[in-house]
């Protein structure tokens, strides 16, 4: 059974933990939003040069994602990033919650 003082302790840990996770969400889901943004900007504009062209739309298309390769992968890698956020978030919240189970049986048992 856990100490009250140490179960208190790593109950403000994993709070703490909960903040950093809610900040790094935020800036990856911020950086996944530019990758997105700059991956289709730079993907429009190629198609519309390969349509100007006179290119099948098939051809533009891959065209386009061709050009754009870095750009993809860019947005590819902010979205995992913030994928990973996301898991680390649901992870920490499972800690909180398994926290405040031990605390509520440890208190019925001290209390009881």
């Amino acid at each position: 059974m856990m100490n009250p003082a140490d179960l208190e302790a790593d109950m403000y840990d994993c709070a703490g933990r909960l903040e950093q996770v809610t900040e790094a969400m935020a800036a990856r889901a911020v950086a996944a939003a530019r990758a997105e943004h700059a991956y289709k900007v730079k993907s429009a504009l190629e198609f519309v040069a390969a349509r100007a062209q006179g290119q099948p739309v098939a051809q533009c298309e891959a065209l386009a994602i061709i050009a754009c390769d870095l750009e993809l992968i860019a947005r590819l890698e902010a979205d995992a990033l913030l994928d990973s956020a996301k898991e680390a978030g649901r992870n920490a919240r499972a800690r909180g919650e398994i926290l405040r189970s031990i605390n509520s049986n440890h208190r019925t048992l001290t209390t009881g």
